[in-house]
């Protein structure tokens, strides 16, 4: 078989779960992420009742193989937790494709092994598992994958095998935890992201010693690709906390250049490039040329959300581009609808005095996080997103003189803040002992000064001057 009908059978995954096992979710997309394969997340049901509104795009998009993370049959306790019937819950099963890969058919857990099983969240999460175990759940599953994607005769593709290595890697530096940190805690300083730094610098180091010592076969470009993605985790990191990139950007970009060369048709190759100038303010032409070829073989993908996304980042770089940054945002939600989307674009309209426009966009953040909010499993990034979106409501209702919805939305910032963090269901369960380490994390990442100044001048204005005075001295008190 050529490298491009490998690549073009195990070229992307859609991973469909039931928000219950969202982490179990996060730990198999990471883990092909790592590799370089693209994955597209599919939520089977959110606030209304009924199956997820994909785009159109979406709709139209193929994938090598489809994996759903989820029980087949659900207690009644637990579909109620996401606001469904049992009966709902069974059509929903029912509708998925014939060739879906369920994440537990057949899943063999280790004699011994045992999950916590305190909530519902927590009866099979597999980085609960020892070490040994998560290795076999992922060689057991991505064999059932590359079943699916190149047939079952054994002849021809990849062979799970031919993985471990990386399995091991990925595991055993805990890779799906920091990878995960890395997005959850951005563009700051924290235990979150030193902990990261360290984890892929030693995973590169194992990566590139496999690839000086072992014989490889067609999964070479695999490993090529993993190499990179480290060196990519560990100067985000490095930005992240302000310090020196460890990867010079020219170098990086150069053996990120000759993946693309060697490997033709690698689309994931020539995003990897494109992400490699993430850190460089000077390097912004460069990063949307690379990102621009990226988008050319999937422009009517749902996988190109992410890239119209970094590529509108890139264009608010320059004062004569917004316009270019807006419409890649717009773009990115007709391609898969995301909140981090629709807060570039309420900013936008903020930014425009369109404050009613952007009210109604914050909205929709919250709206898309509201199942997850109910069932208090939110993740951190989440829980920030919330955060600011009910912040920049009260900006928008302050500037707009509607001071009793402004002073409504600051005080549901500071309620998310004070009461949310800490009785989210998510920390626990995806962090265990260390939930409290992160907590106070992401509580240091939410100043609410802006809150407190917004109360201060609103209930100035609606002449509630006790509550002036007290939201005055607790913004006094922000860093």
């Amino acid at each position: 078989m050529t490298f491009t009908e490998c690549i073009n059978k195990f070229r992307s995954i859609k991973i469909i779960h039931d928000i219950i096992h969202r982490i179990d979710y996060s730990y198999i997309a990471e883990f092909f992420r790592f590799i370089g394969i693209l994955v597209c997340e599919e939520i089977l049901v959110e606030p209304g009742k009924e199956k997820s509104r994909n785009t159109d795009i979406e709709k139209k998009t193929k994938y090598s193989v489809q994996i759903y993370v989820g029980e087949r049959r659900i207690e009644r306790v637990t579909a109620g937790k996401i606001e469904l019937s049992v009966e709902q819950y069974d059509k929903l099963i029912a509708g998925l494709a014939p060739e879906t890969i369920n994440l537990y058919d057949d899943l063999e857990w280790p004699a011994g092994e045992t999950c916590k099983k305190n909530d519902i969240f927590s009866k099979r999460v597999i980085s609960h598992l020892s070490n040994e175990a998560q290795k076999g759940v992922l060689l057991r599953t991505l064999a059932k994958v590359l079943e699916s994607a190149f047939g079952s005769d054994g002849s021809e593709g990849i062979k799970a095998e031919a993985v471990r290595e990386l399995i091991d890697i990925y595991v055993d530096r805990k890779l799906w935890l920091h990878s995960m940190n890395l997005q959850y805690y951005t563009k700051r300083a924290s235990k979150a992201v030193s902990d990261a730094k360290e984890a892929f610098q030693k995973s590169h180091a194992d990566v590139a010693k496999i690839l000086s010592e072992r014989k490889f076969g067609i999964e070479k470009y695999l490993y090529r690709y993993a190499l990179l993605w480290c060196e990519i985790k560990v100067n985000a990191a490095c930005d992240f906390g302000r310090e020196i990139l460890y990867y010079s950007i020219d170098k990086l970009s150069a053996r990120c250049k000759q993946l693309c060369m060697d490997y033709p048709g690698f689309s994931n190759a020539q995003v990897l490039l494109g992400l490699c100038y993430e850190p460089s303010a000077s390097n912004v032409n460069e990063a949307l040329l690379a990102l621009n070829g990226a988008l050319q073989g999937m422009k009517e993908e749902c996988f190109s959300a992410p890239i119209y996304y970094w590529m509108g980042k890139h264009y608010e770089s320059f004062p004569s581009k917004k316009e270019e940054a807006y419409k890649c945002y717009e773009l990115a939600n007709r391609s898969k609808v995301k909140f981090r989307t629709y807060f570039k674009l309420a900013v936008f309209e903020r930014n425009g005095g369109n404050y009613r426009a952007a009210v109604d966009l914050f909205q929709k953040i919250i709206d898309k996080l509201k199942l997850k909010m109910s069932m208090e499993f939110v993740d951190p990034l989440e829980l920030e997103y919330l955060i600011k979106s009910y912040t920049q409501q009260c900006y928008a209702y302050n500037k707009a003189g509607e001071h009793v919805n402004a002073i409504k939305t600051g005080k549901k910032a500071i309620e998310l803040k004070d009461q949310s963090i800490n009785n989210n269901v998510y920390f626990k369960v995806f962090y265990q002992d260390e939930a409290q380490v992160y907590e106070e994390i992401l509580k240091s990442r939410c100043n609410l000064k802006m809150v407190y100044l917004l109360l201060t001048d609103s209930c100035g204005k609606i002449l509630d001057i006790e509550n002036m005075k007290h939201y005055q001295s607790m913004a006094q008190k922000c860093e």
